[in-house]
């Protein structure tokens, strides 16, 4: 029997026979980013080939239909739909660069047909059309900038192919970096296949950042880690950390270049597990003892094998119930147990290499276990109705990079002609001499040529016309793809002011459900407690005066009750036991007071604005502070100082407004803490004051609560009132205080929040609201 050796499939089969299926292969085996995709190919025939050799699928054998495209975008799109319209597979293994995937993504939607996509990507997509077997930017680029900023430094330079993938994993790596306290240097892109870097190193070499996270991808990173090297720049002294550059990509490149600098992928061949040696063994066995593997090789032949058992789940080919079926399986891949979400990507590891001589990677950093997919950055995983919003506003952050990356497209390709149209233009001139020179032997030749001439010069005119109103549209698009830009920046930072208001109002939601609940089921057993004590009371008196006539009228008790009185000492029973009861009235109203304060600055049923006494307020926050108050060892109790004036009722959200008084007083007093730690045991007087004033000249109220504490550095003073923004230790603050503090006496309440800090002598805030909404003030 003869055996085709890259699919083990018997090739007297007849390939319409209902003995077989069909899949689809769809890469690029040449061009700029053959060398990376040509070895996926190999990697899906071989799975296909086991698979055929162990019985196929359903009784069926596969047949794979490999589809080179080129390198170019649009040769995925045409060739899928050959795939799908011509050759009737069932499924498609393929595509590489992000461009390619978003090309083809339309033809897989428009015929419902499905896609296997092998390689790590940018996120910020999903579609049920697409398996993402490779990984998310949370399984690579975010452990990739964490090790690096623990072990090498913080200071990124960023270069990149320009598209689609580098340009959304450098805007993530330089937020990563803002929040984590880095910085980029630069961000660089150059196109697909470049092979000049020398103003790249240049700018390296005079920058000096820690290291260069690289984003290149195809053939151009042979000419850049080979033009590094040149430069004389060492992986000790500027270290490279790539994540598109494996095993494939270091057989294209001397050793000697890449020894040192460092890759993150979810896979290496030097991985030492049981499936990975043989998967490693097979792969050799099959292609060659020279040839290596790679993470997106290993994903390639995973995805096989992951469909199979979706097949065979689904008990059909059928592409809906393949695409249902293919939910929560899980596969033993050569890097680990791999397991496919929901939202159609796999748990991966998080590995860092390092490139060694021999052309491998030593792993050097691997996580625990396998990492949640994200593509959304996380924001799936949000607990607010406005998931959906920030998906579909972050799903055009892609989409606008694409369409600018096709704009400087089309207008290199503009550039192009018009360069050719010049030269032809040049060329007529030339010619234009000759015919002058030869016009006396030539004359009815010239005047057939000036015709032809004229006519050729009108048909340019009006290519050149159209050019430049292709020109004209092209600027106008640019500027419309920048507009939308910076209403998609403003946008996002209205969404995430939002989201900061939406956090803390959760939480201060969720907080005054739990103090309210706990306040009424305080409030009940102590109400019983406190109002039986009487009754406890008078029973007691009556059972005493009974035994007092008891004593009067049968002055001689038995001796076993003489012994009894004694045991107990009646006499002072009789005396405690009504000061007992006493004592517990006095607790009992203590905690009904203590729960009334916990109900007034819960108000859980005061979530619109109504009449308040501001002082009651005021009163509830420092009951609940109480405990702060106290002195500790390293200084006196808080002194609380009010001047309290006569404030009428005024109109505003309770809640809230008590949620202000909590944050400045619990700010107040940890100022006061923190300069006491800092005097080392020394006692001096810690004192709050909280001054209250009606205005009536423009009907507002003032409230004044200051400290004398260590003050507000000069340095901080700008970004008192921004999100997210702290000087307390990590774990004790989140930033959000102040600045929703704000928002609700300037924009709840229409009012005004100033504060006055002198650098040790403490901190004042004044806050001034109008005792009426402005809407309802004479």
């Amino acid at each position: 029997m003869d055996i085709n050796e890259s699919t083990g499939l018997d090739l007297n089969v007849d390939q319409d026979s209902d003995e077989i299926v069909k899949v689809g292969l769809l890469h690029s085996l040449s061009g700029t980013m053959a060398v990376s995709e040509a070895a996926l190919v190999d990697a899906a025939l071989m799975a296909i080939a086991e698979i055929n050799e162990a019985g196929g699928i359903l009784g069926k054998q596969i047949v794979a239909i490999v589809e080179n495209t080129d390198s170019e975008p649009e040769q995925f799109a045409i060739k899928a739909q050959k795939l799908i319209e011509q050759d009737q597979v069932v499924t498609v293994f393929g595509c590489w660069t992000s461009a390619s995937r978003k090309a083809a993504l339309p033809i897989f939607e428009k015929f419902n047909a499905q896609l296997w996509y092998p390689v790590q990507y940018e996120g910020l997509e999903t579609s049920k059309n697409i398996f993402y077997t490779g990984s998310c930017p949370n399984q690579q680029v975010k452990p990739a900038v964490n090790w690096l900023l623990e072990h090498v430094g913080n200071r990124f330079y960023l270069v990149g192919s320009d598209y689609v993938f580098p340009r959304v994993a450098h805007k993530i790596i330089m937020a990563q970096l803002q929040q984590s306290g880095g910085k980029t240097v630069c961000e660089e892109y150059k196109p697909l296949g470049n092979i000049d870097f020398s103003d790249t190193i240049a700018n390296i070499k005079a920058l000096q950042p820690d290291v260069v996270f690289n984003t290149l991808n195809g053939s151009s990173n042979a000419a850049f880690y080979q033009q590094y090297a040149a430069a004389g720049i060492t992986a000790a002294e500027i270290p490279i950390m790539a994540v598109s550059v494996a095993e494939g990509e270091l057989r294209e490149i001397d050793p000697g270049y890449t020894a040192g600098h460092y890759a993150s992928w979810s896979y290496f061949q030097s991985l030492n597990t049981p499936a990975n040696q043989l998967f490693v063994q097979n792969f050799q066995a099959r292609y060659g003892a020279d040839r290596v593997t790679s993470d997106p090789i290993e994903a390639a032949y995973t995805q096989v094998y992951l469909w199979k058992q979706s097949v065979e789940k689904a008990g059909s080919f059928d592409c809906d119930l393949v695409r249902i079926a293919a939910i929560g399986q899980s596969f033993t891949s050569p890097s680990a147990l791999v397991h496919l979400e929901a939202n159609h990507h796999l748990w991966k590891r998080g590995c860092i290499g390092k490139a060694l001589k021999n052309g491998q990677f030593e792993v050097i950093y691997a996580t625990e276990g396998t990492i949640k997919p994200l593509p959304w950055l996380g924001v799936e995983d949000w607990q607010m109705q406005e998931v959906p919003i920030v998906i579909d506003l972050l799903r055009e952050v892609p989409k606008s990079i694409q369409y600018g990356w096709e704009v400087t497209r089309k207008s290199q390709q503009l550039n192009i002609a018009i360069d050719e149209l010049v030269r032809s233009n040049r060329h007529l001139s030339e010619t234009q001499v000759q015919l002058i020179e030869a016009e006396d032997a030539l004359r009815k030749v010239n005047e057939d040529l000036e015709a032809r001439v004229e006519q050729r010069t009108k048909e340019l005119l009006q290519e050149i016309k159209e050019r430049e109103q292709v020109e004209v549209e092209l600027r106008r698009l640019e500027e419309q793809s920048r507009l939308k830009a910076e209403q998609l920046t403003q946008t996002l930072s209205e969404l995430k002011q939002t989201q900061t208001q939406l956090v803390q109002t959760e939480k201060m939601s969720s907080l005054g459900q739990l103090v309210a609940g706990i306040a009424h089921e305080i409030n009940n057993p102590v109400n019983f407690i406190y109002g039986n004590l009487d009754h406890a009371n008078q029973y007691a008196e009556d059972l005493m005066h009974l035994l007092l006539l008891y004593q009067r009228d049968f002055p001689n008790p038995t001796d076993e009750i003489l012994e009894e009185i004694e045991a107990i000492d009646l006499e002072f029973l009789l005396t405690d036991f009504p000061k007992t009861f006493d004592s517990m009235k006095i607790g009992a109203a203590r905690i009904r007071e203590i729960v009334l304060s916990l109900r007034n600055f819960s108000r859980l049923d005061e979530a619109v604005m109504k009449q308040v006494d501001v002082h009651e307020g005021l009163n509830s926050t420092l009951m609940l502070l109480a405990n702060r108050l106290k002195a500790r060892p390293s200084y006196a109790a808080i002194e609380v100082v009010k001047n309290y004036g006569d404030l009428p009722p005024i109109d505003c959200y309770p809640g809230q407004l008590n949620q202000v008084f909590m944050n400045l007083l619990s700010n107040a007093i940890d100022a006061i803490e923190a300069q006491a730690d800092s005097r080392q045991g020394e006692h001096a007087q810690c004192v709050i004051t909280i001054e209250t004033q009606f205005q009536p000249q423009d009907n507002t109220v003032m409230i004044v609560i200051g400290d004398n504490g260590p003050g507000i550095p000069p340095v901080v003073r700008d970004r008192m009132f921004d999100p997210f923004y702290t000087t307390k230790p990590l774990g004790q603050g989140t930033g959000l205080g102040l600045s929703i503090s704000y928002q609700i006496i300037v924009e709840k309440h229409q009012g005004t929040i100033q504060y006055d800090s002198s650098e040790g002598q403490g901190t004042k805030f004044t806050i001034v609201i109008p005792s009426q909404p402005p809407e309802t003030t004479d």
